[in-house]
């Protein structure tokens, strides 16, 4: 009785994706004939922005690109900015930030409010040396700000595992 049960579950999970996949295929050709011309059928216009089809395209591939697959580590970041000034706060560290996007576009920057402070923190190192080096980077790039530059223990580091 109970394998009669797996089966008939295996069975409708089976058709179930075979059918998941038809219909998509079907949309596609839908697409297909709908712009394809044929001599005994009517004549379909799509009017749109010559633009449109490139936005398309480029949202997809940003998409992609923005699907990166990644673990969370502990890590290390070096803190470039924190303030609790409540007037100025905020934009002075998203001033800060672009200045730094700017100086090292490859370094990502991470901006985060814990109340009362506002924070700029950079990288994703996984170790200590790591840190050190990129504090290094940071203070030659920037040496009106490198009293304020230090390292800081984070919980949660990006680490791509591609």
């Amino acid at each position: 009785m109970k394998q009669r049960f797996v089966c008939i579950w295996v069975a409708f999970f089976a058709f179930a994706s075979m059918f998941a996949q038809v219909a998509s295929v079907k949309e596609n050709e839908f697409l297909k004939n709908l712009t394809s011309y044929s001599a005994h059928e009517g004549v379909v216009r799509i009017m749109q922005d010559a633009r449109l089809p490139i936005a398309i395209a480029e949202r997809k591939s940003y998409k992609e690109d923005a699907e990166v697959p990644y673990i969370l580590i502990s890590g290390y970041r070096v803190q470039v900015y924190s303030s609790n000034v409540p007037q100025t706060a905020r934009s002075e560290a998203f001033s800060m930030e672009t200045k730094v996007k700017e100086k090292m576009p490859d370094v990502p920057s991470y901006v985060s409010f814990n109340s009362p402070f506002w924070k700029v923190r950079l990288g994703d190192c996984r170790t200590y040396q790591d840190a050190m080096s990129l504090l290094a980077q940071v203070r030659k790039a920037f040496p009106e700000y490198k009293n304020n530059c230090y390292i800081v223990k984070e919980d949660n580091i990006r680490i791509s595992i591609k």
